[in-house]
């Protein structure tokens, strides 16, 4: 080949690299726009926005993510979610961080579709990508969990916790385990551990509080009642806090024979029963009323 023509096909791919790149910038200023729709709850002209994105370059990993994710998140369609994530895998995207998240995001999506094992490898890259992401630890956690893998999943839990101490499902699932395997104290740890670096997670100081009464000393039922009053405090309670602090107040009035404490357990378990629904929770119910009548020689009738 003459030097002439060798001059020329470089030239030519030298255009058609620069053609690439101004489409590829123009491309993610699209995605760029779509991210500021996204920001202001606009997800309809977000998606349209990534999909003009791909339409001017269809390389562009982000556009094909954030449509993904929007369809997960917001849409709830794990199928669409999937065909977007699997196009964004195949680029890749101007942060390389990013792919670590691609990764998480479809196995996330695989799992809402009940293909936990295809959604495991995902994890997994997501993992050798960031070693700290206690978000996918966790999820490996709880497949292997599932699949009977106990000391697996004991490992990734207490891994996700070291990676991530502000994510707060690790030390609940763990601390689950423990209790599940006899080991109190083990749990009890675990769920202390888990509000002191989650101040404001409330499943953990449930979880704590339920292990409190179960030991039953008026030292550990004042524990489990003040974590149930912060647990209250912080949100609108379920019916089994209500419950729950209702029967911590209970056992500890059965100890004391304190009129507070007999107050205070009529009171919540009063709640919990106004609440109770027999036709969807029918055991709790049952529980609540067996409750109350275990207070009623207490309770002056009018």
């Amino acid at each position: 080949m003459s030097k002439t023509k060798i001059w020329l096909v470089v030239l030519t791919v030298l255009v058609a690299l620069s053609a690439c790149d101004v489409s590829k910038n123009a491309a993610l200023q699209k995605v760029s726009e779509g991210l500021q729709y996204s920001n202001q709850n606009d997800y309809r002209r977000a998606i349209s926005s990534f999909e003009e994105a791909i339409g001017i370059n269809s390389t562009v990993a982000e556009a094909h993510y954030y449509i993904g994710l929007l369809r997960l998140q917001q849409y709830h369609d794990a199928n669409a979610a999937v065909n977007s994530l699997e196009r964004a895998l195949e680029f890749e995207p101007q942060d390389p961080n990013l792919k670590t998240q691609m990764f998480y995001q479809y196995g996330v999506a695989l799992e809402e579709l009940d293909r936990p094992q295809q959604a495991m490898p995902q994890y997994q890259e997501a993992v050798t990508l960031n070693s700290n992401h206690g978000e996918a630890l966790f999820r490996m956690g709880r497949i292997v969990e599932s699949d009977g893998e106990i000391r697996d999943a004991i490992d990734y839990y207490t891994r996700s916790i070291y990676a991530n101490p502000r994510f707060p499902f690790s030390y609940n699932a763990l601390g689950n385990i423990y209790l599940r395997y006899g080991e109190q104290e083990a749990a009890l740890e675990v769920f202390e551990n888990g509000i002191q670096n989650n101040p404001d997670d409330t499943q953990n100081r449930s979880n704590i509080a339920r292990v409190y009464i179960d030991r039953g000393s008026i030292q550990d039922l004042g524990s489990a009642i003040s974590h149930l009053t912060v647990v209250a405090e912080q949100s609108s309670p379920s019916l089994a806090v209500q419950f729950n602090l209702g029967v911590a107040y209970r056992e500890r009035f059965l100890r004391s024979n304190s009129q507070i404490d007999h107050d205070a357990a009529v009171e919540w378990i009063t709640f919990a029963q106004q609440r109770c629904n027999p036709n969807e929770e029918q055991v709790l119910c049952d529980s609540i009323a067996a409750a109350l009548i275990e207070l009623a020689p207490s309770i002056d009738v009018p």
